[in-house]
């Protein structure tokens, strides 16, 4: 299974989300150097944070504008240094819509690159060069749209192999991504509804054998933050979901630890911070 990413640099991401700083897995040459020195520069205007480059593949991803009028849904996948167009696809798109490319991309390992769409996000395997399917979020209950606004994803992450994000007014998703051809959606161990289309969902996302790491992201409106909210500094050793019944609906939840020991969570709380 795959081991999580070091909670010390989540910690970090998080620290940088709430101060403002958009962070990408890999900095553009630019911003290394100091000096504009972009690979393959593009003719058209991009949207803020809408290319990323991986320097160990040495591949660069940019999503373009395309269309009359302009829609930012043209998705090139190029190679540096001599600007080798891999890929150069137009992304599905039945309305004006402009996508773009996840807040954070931390793919050290899996090379994927996510992209947010309207309903629905993409991946881009970048050692295959290939576009994946597109996938829909999926959440543990029904959920009732409050506007025509309701269910736009207005958050996207790579973390390794989980597509981490939040859709308006339904909350957080997880799409595990460890078989890029099979992704499947991670749904709650555990949810509380505030009543507001608030929600606090907590998920376990495999780690080492039989070990786990507990997330219980949510989104502020108000300041545009999202906070994923890892509960343990190390993955543990978790009585798992097969084993222990889910405690949907719940919101307090004890965590079950293979040491017989338990940790009780308030999922309440997360929405008050």
């Amino acid at each position: 299974m795959l081991r999580l990413i070091p909670i010390a640099f989540i910690f970090c991401i998080v620290i940088s989300c709430n101060s403002g700083t958009e962070v990408k897995g890999e900095k553009l040459p630019e911003e290394e150097s100091g000096a504009p020195a972009i690979p393959c520069s593009a003719e058209a205007d991009l949207l803020p944070h809408n290319q990323f480059y991986d320097k160990d593949l040495r591949r660069l991803v940019r999503i373009l504008p395309a269309g009359e009028p302009a829609v930012h849904r043209r998705l090139q996948v190029i190679a540096t240094p001599d600007c080798t167009l891999l890929l150069d696809s137009l992304i599905e798109n039945a309305e004006a819509y402009d996508y773009q490319l996840a807040q954070i991309t931390y793919n050290l390992s899996s090379k994927l690159i996510g992209i947010k769409g309207k309903l629905a996000v993409y991946c881009v395997d970048l050692e295959e060069n290939a576009m994946l399917p597109p996938l829909l979020p999926e959440f543990s209950g029904e959920r009732m749209a409050l506007d025509a606004q309701s269910g736009q994803i207005v958050r996207l992450e790579v973390w390794e192999n989980f597509l981490i994000g939040y859709a308006r007014d339904y909350g957080a998703f997880v799409f595990d991504m460890q078989d890029h051809r099979r992704p499947r959606a991670v749904l709650p161990y555990a949810e509380y509804a505030a009543g507001d289309a608030r929600f606090a969902s907590l998920f376990l996302l495999p780690s080492e054998p039989g070990t786990y790491q507990a997330l219980v992201p949510v989104y502020r409106p108000a300041s545009g933050h999202f906070d994923i909210n890892p509960v343990f500094e190390e993955p543990e050793e978790l009585v798992g979901p097969s084993e222990n019944p889910s405690m949907m609906r719940s919101r307090r939840v004890a965590l079950q630890k293979r040491d017989g020991s338990t940790m009780e969570l308030d999922l309440a709380s997360y929405l008050d911070r």
